[in-house]
């Protein structure tokens, strides 16, 4: 169901090929022409496999119409986050394509099947406290930067400053409104005590009032207020109950496909050495409809709150309007101001245009913690527990004061006139110096660099720039000179999520067959294993192959990398 981008001849249609960036690797399907339903053969361009040197790598998939002599068009694209797939089991995934990933109407769907295998899965959850590497691409051609850049960022380059950027940063944060309110309103509910919870006794589950949260915010404040010195621990604990809390309701949420994994299934992961998540079977459309029901009412609570907060708004409005009208001190007798027009907007567009990118940035973060999406919230989970407890349990407060205490001593103290003397008086004259000789002749600070230190540190960053130089010619030696930054954390304004005709099924392997398990025919596999731009060595960078030499089945000839 793919749009026509070729309308210009008659019986023309659509030459679609897919683009497929992950990690340091760029690969594409064959063109298949002149179809709006596209579907690639087992036995021609379509399955790869790609090493995982981070768990939370984004998987970039673009449809694109090919062109041979003009730019390829892009159709819609997909940022798929792989960390919530669990292994050992084949995903058929059904994603809606959009354009660019800030709009709400698609421009096709995209069918694929993805499976994840770990060889230490243990030390794939150890990765995840760990930040992701920064991964480059680099391409020969500008065809192919074009495809490269639409799949990491889209249309519109929102690093640039432009009108269009500063216009969809504004559009993001307005569209965070309602998850404002839809907060408020679980806040409010805590205040109110209305919490409850399913309780099951033999087949038979009953909902009982327990307001958990709000006992526990309780029990926080007047600790706050009864034993001031706990504050600390009091702030670790109150920040991992609110991920605890926030994976709780997200690993049980109705769809499979927005369910995050859960932290006791993380932790036995890290302990075990394996997942114990058991087989995982997904039907299409399963739970479609308790899913639609939950978001339903997630909209009304956001709305409800929306319309009171407008409300007490509009309410304050028309009492300061009626005050206004009894107070002649509010009565314009003055000259007013001339507008001057939005002509501002040009001399400080950057401005805006890095205000609202920050902005944006960190409330992705925060978003993607708060979801349990990406690495921070599991790590930032354990590491506040971990500190509450310590601080609980050992002397830390006493510590803290002996630390602040030495730190007040030796930079507020009478020792700073040591300082002032040896160290601060040859470059910073006292006051009466001045009065003799009030004269600046500027800051003479060349004599520090001369130290040895610095000299070892000047010497050291030398290197390093040299070595940067080097692989940045060895990758364009062996990829291209064109290059591409691949983003580590998705910041789409819409994350994309498998529609709910998507399904799982478990996976045995090749050798192993049993009812209701998937595979393919070992007849018409065609695996092509992409070792990506990964470069090793100093002098001399050569490429990493295969770190699997079963898995290196790029056959000669076959043309995967070309756009």
């Amino acid at each position: 169901n793919l749009p026509n981008m070729d309308i210009g001849a008659a019986n023309d249609f659509t030459d679609a090929f897919v683009g497929i960036v992950f990690e340091d690797t760029m690969v594409r399907t064959n063109v298949i022409f002149n179809d709006l339903d596209p579907k690639w053969v087992p036995w021609g361009s379509r399955a790869f496999a790609f090493n995982v040197r981070h768990p939370s790598s984004l998987l970039l998939i673009g449809v694109f119409d090919y062109d041979l002599l003009t730019e390829h068009d892009p159709i819609g694209r997909v940022v798929i986050s792989t960390e919530n797939f669990a292994s050992n089991t084949s995903y058929l995934l059904n994603y809606n394509l959009y354009q660019d990933t800030h709009q709400k109407e698609a421009a096709g769907t995209i069918t694929i099947r993805l499976r994840i295998e770990w060889v230490n899965e243990a030390e794939a959850v150890k990765m995840s406290f760990v930040s992701p590497p920064r991964f480059l691409i680099n391409v020969e051609t500008k065809k192919a930067l074009d495809v490269l850049r639409y799949l990491c960022r889209g249309p519109i380059n929102k690093e640039a400053v432009s009108l269009d950027s500063v216009s969809l940063y504004a559009e993001e944060l307005m569209s965070y409104g309602d998850v404002y309110f839809y907060v408020l309103d679980v806040v409010w509910g805590i205040l109110l005590w209305r919490g409850r919870a399913d309780i099951k006794i033999g087949k038979k589950t009953f909902n009982i009032w327990f307001p958990v949260h709000s006992m526990f915010v309780f029990t926080m404040a007047v600790l706050v207020i009864e034993t001031p010195r706990n504050i600390p621990p009091i702030i670790c604990f109150s920040i991992a109950w609110l991920l605890l809390s926030l994976n709780f309701h997200g690993s049980r949420h109705p769809s499979a496909w927005r369910r995050c994994k859960s932290v006791d299934e993380l932790n036995k992961v890290m302990m075990v050495g394996e997942s114990r998540h058991g087989t995982i079977r997904i039907k299409p459309n399963e739970f479609k409809n308790e899913a639609q029901l939950r978001d339903k009412l997630d909209d009304v609570k956001a709305k409800r709150m929306k319309g009171l907060f407008f409300e007490l708004i509009r309410t304050g409005l028309k009492v300061r309007k009626v005050y206004s009208k009894t107070n002649m001190e509010n009565i314009a007798i003055n000259t007013q101001d001339e507008a001057r027009g939005w002509k501002f907007l040009k001399t400080y567009l950057y401005y805006i245009h890095t205000m609202l990118a920050s902005l944006c940035t960190y409330l992705n973060m925060f978003r993607n913690t708060m979801n349990w999406r990406g690495y921070l919230a599991h790590q930032l989970t354990l590491y506040t527990v971990t500190l509450g407890v310590a601080w609980v349990l050992l002397p830390i407060d006493y510590l803290v004061c002996w630390v602040l205490r030495i730190l007040v001593w030796t930079f507020l103290g009478p020792g700073m006139k040591l300082v002032d003397i040896f160290m601060f008086h040859p470059y910073y004259a006292t006051r009466e110096e001045l009065e003799a000789n009030p004269k600046f002749e500027g800051w003479n600070l060349e004599k520090l660099l001369d130290s040895e230190a610095l000299e070892k540190m000047g010497e050291a960053a030398r290197l390093a720039g040299e070595e940067a130089l080097k692989l940045k010619d060895m990758r364009s030696y062996h990829f291209g000179e064109l290059s591409q930054l691949i983003p580590s954390s998705d910041s789409s304004r819409f994350p994309c999520v498998p529609l709910p005709s998507s399904s799982a099924e478990p996976y045995a392997g090749d050798d192993e067959k049993s009812d209701g398990f998937v595979d393919i025919p070992t007849k018409q596999k065609r695996w092509r294993y992409i070792p990506g731009q990964r470069l090793d060595g100093h002098m001399i960078h050569r490429l990493v192959r295969s770190i699997n030499k079963d898995m290196d089945s790029t056959q000669e000839g076959d043309d995967v990398n070309t756009f």
